[in-house]
């Protein structure tokens, strides 16, 4: 009686009229279920999805018909789809998604036609494949591209070679392209760089998780660095094998993400954003860019968290209006760190009395989820009394911390009332700090 109830429900859901422009019908696997639903889809439907259906490819030939006139996005994301594909309404589909698809057998020609949008990721794509793809967009002169190639190891750095090409020929006004996971390494990078030069269209960019070491990303760095290289809006190289940024040159990148990646130190960035004319986002979260080791009560300084030299220098001559530097992670950062941190900013800053930078130049210090508890957001709140404008920082939520102080953090005004008085706290505690300091010296040199 149940399962007779349950069938009813699905046919009546099925036939009754949805007024939207999306259908979502993933998950369904009764293919006469799918079809009386795509019936019954009203015309101006432009967006039909059918993830993880089940679908054969002789159940996608049997759906056909039944797609609305006006379909422009397609998603088939988990199915077993293969050569059923060929018969897809190409040239009125704007985005297609396939998502978990094993496209390994499917024939290069039948992917010729692919829309502007493109989803593949964890398909098994063949570097041949790919080249038929590009040829395709190439010979439509496309001008708004987005290409999600990701979690596709057979790409390598020969796959990369023919993502290259394109870039360099396609003149795209907006290229997106995620090659995310695809076992790229230096040689694929440099292509990759080489590839931008010359190309004046807007690009993003997605190297994530591949097997580039700090020598393929300089190769990106010279590339961006140079006059003729595209605007590149954003590039996401979080999770390969960078260790360092020494000797990288970073003023070309509009957007840097380098999550990940083995980081110990920040210096170079100050100096790299000097020539930058318009505002920097650069992020490094996840990184050890503390692991200070602390010897008795005398430790003021950490040994490898660099992170303010690396942009004190830059921030005074740039012109840029923000500069993002996050650097919280709860698995890489330590309470104690970011005291450091903060005094390493007090102390760079007061012989010089604050910064020099511009009037609205600020660095915004990204410290969410690290736990931060009261000590180490007073010692924050003096850094940015020292640096007179130029920093905020953002701790997120803490439960040691009110509303009022977060937000006084957040805002960096050093005129501000609540962050005086924790600045103030912070030099009570530090005075009292040394005193005691002082005084176990003394016992030791008795």
């Amino acid at each position: 009686m149940k399962k007779t109830l349950a069938n009813l429900f699905a046919i009546v859901f099925a036939l009754a009229p949805i007024s939207s422009t999306t259908i979502d019908l993933s998950y369904r696997t009764d293919r006469n279920n799918v079809i009386g639903a795509l019936h019954s889809t009203p015309k101006s439907t432009t967006r039909i999805i059918l993830d993880a259906c089940e679908l054969l490819d002789d159940g996608l030939l049997c759906l056909l018909p039944s797609l609305p006139t006006n379909i422009q996005q397609l998603y088939l994301q988990q199915n077993h789809l293969s050569s059923s594909l060929i018969s897809l309404p190409y040239k009125q589909l704007l985005l297609l998604d396939l998502s978990l698809n094993d496209l390994s057998s499917l024939p290069p020609a039948a992917l010729k036609q692919i829309p502007p949008t493109f989803i593949a990721s964890s398909t098994n794509l063949q570097s041949n494949q790919i080249r038929s793809i590009t040829k395709g967009l190439l010979e439509r002169s496309i001008k708004n591209v987005s290409l999600d190639f990701s979690l596709n190891k057979l790409i390598g750095d020969v796959g990369c070679q023919t993502l290259a090409a394109f870039i360099k020929t396609a003149h795209c006004d907006q290229l997106t392209l995620d090659i995310s996971f695809c076992g790229i390494g230096d040689e694929g990078a440099e292509s990759i760089a080489n590839s931008m030069l010359g190309n004046s269209g807007n690009v993003k960019i997605s190297l994530a998780h591949n097997d580039i070491t700090r020598e393929g990303f300089r190769s990106i760095c010279s590339a961006t660095a140079s006059s003729k290289c595209c605007n590149l809006v954003e590039i996401d190289l979080s999770g390969n094998k960078l260790k360092s940024l020494d000797d990288c040159d970073l003023s070309g990148f509009g957007s840097l993400v380098c999550d990940c990646c083995g980081l110990k130190c920040l210096r170079g960035v100050g100096v790299s954003i000097v020539r930058r004319q318009s505002s920097a986002t650069m992020s490094f979260n996840g990184n050890k860019l503390g692991n200070s080791k602390q010897v008795g009560k005398s430790s003021t300084k950490k040994k490898t968290m660099s992170l303010w030299k690396g942009v004190k220098s830059g921030i005074e001559k740039t012109i840029a209006d923000t500069i993002e530097i996050g650097v919280g992670d709860a698995a890489a950062i330590k309470v104690c760190e970011i005291t450091n941190l903060a005094r390493e900013i007090i102390e760079e800053t007061e012989t010089e009395q604050g910064l020099k930078g511009g009037p609205s130049t600020k660095i915004d210090l990204h410290l969410r989820d690290t736990h931060i508890d009261r000590d180490a957001a007073c010692a924050l709140a003096c850094a940015i009394t020292k640096c007179k404008n130029h920093l905020s920082v953002d701790v997120g939520e803490s439960d040691n911390l009110s509303q009022a102080e977060i937000d006084a953090l957040r805002t960096g005004g050093e005129g501000d009332e609540i962050v005086l008085r924790m600045a103030q706290d912070f030099l009570s505690s530090e005075k009292e700090r040394m005193d005691e300091f002082s005084d176990d010296f003394t016992d030791i040199a008795i």
